[in-house]
């Protein structure tokens, strides 16, 4: 017994004749009536009878369409259900580092939300060194991270902004309003961090020198928020990027010497087939 075989059936009793049933599905009639036959051999029963080029429905079929049908109907269902799933887009997964958030949710959620309401989207927020290692170990489908000078061979990467880094601090620090900073200056300053893997305290420990004494730190945190509220409310200055602090936030912010250029690069892993809704999200940003 075979689902074309049921399928034929059904139709038969649903238009009640052979030659009718025959031309909705396109088939010739005797190649029907054969199946028909087979199906009633298989089964040990007539389903029809057949009385000169008439047919009508046994009993035994009667009882035999009222178990099928049903399950004719639930199979369709499946079906459609399936093919709708094949062409839905996949939900992408994107790591965003706190102090991107501010500029890159609108991006996300806005701009690339209208241009592709179908593509669900869910972000996830830590520090760019864990997203990086959740990226690797396929826990995102993708991550906005700082572009470094030896990228992981295992992830492609596309520049998305390049801004800069300010030093910023409260109207309550002696610096407020000032204009430029030397990094070497810095050492007399308080300062809150990022707790995940500064990668501005890599750049400035690399011009400044291996051995120059590091200033002391009141907070580190991967709560942009709760930075940015530490140096409103106190004395001590934190590196944020241009982009990620805004006029809300009630914070100065100063220019150092020598400059601090940061570029945000889109990242995921070096595979050979992408879903296509990560092919969209990478045509987005390029």
């Amino acid at each position: 017994m075979t689902l074309q075989q049921l399928v034929y059936f059904c139709t038969i009793v649903e238009y009640q004749s052979i030659s009718r049933a025959a031309d909705y599905l396109h088939i010739a009639q005797p190649s029907l009536s054969i199946a028909i036959k087979k199906l009633e051999d298989e089964l040990g029963l007539s389903l029809f009878h057949r009385i000169n080029k008439h047919i009508t429905i046994t009993e035994e079929g009667r009882l035999f369409y009222k178990d099928i049908a049903p399950l004719l109907t639930q199979l369709d269902a499946i079906k459609k259900k399936m093919t709708e799933l094949a062409h839905k887009m996949p939900k992408l997964t994107i790591g965003v580092a706190p102090m991107m958030s501010r500029f890159l949710f609108p991006l996300l959620y806005e701009d690339f939300h209208k241009t592709h309401p179908d593509i669900e989207i869910e972000t996830v927020e830590a520090g760019v060194h864990t997203l990086e290692e959740k990226l690797l170990r396929h826990e995102l489908d993708a991550a906005f991270l700082i572009q470094r000078d030896q990228p992981s061979p295992e992830l492609n990467t596309h520049p998305v902004l390049t801004t800069q880094y300010r030093l910023y601090v409260g109207p309550q620090h002696p610096l407020y309003g000032a204009s430029h900073i030397n990094l070497t200056d810095l050492q007399s300053l308080t300062m809150v961090h990022y707790q995940d893997h500064s990668y501005v305290k890599q750049q400035v420990r690399q011009i400044l020198g291996p051995d120059a004494p590091e200033p002391p730190v009141l907070l580190q945190s991967n709560q942009i928020h709760t930075l940015k509220q530490t140096v409103y409310q106190s004395q001590a200055a934190a590196f944020f990027t241009e982009k990620s602090v805004g006029s809300e936030d009630g914070l100065h912010g100063i220019l150092p010497e020598p400059p601090l250029p940061i570029t945000i690069n889109l990242a995921w892993r070096n595979e050979e087939h992408l879903n296509n809704s990560l092919l969209t999200l990478i045509q987005f940003f390029s």
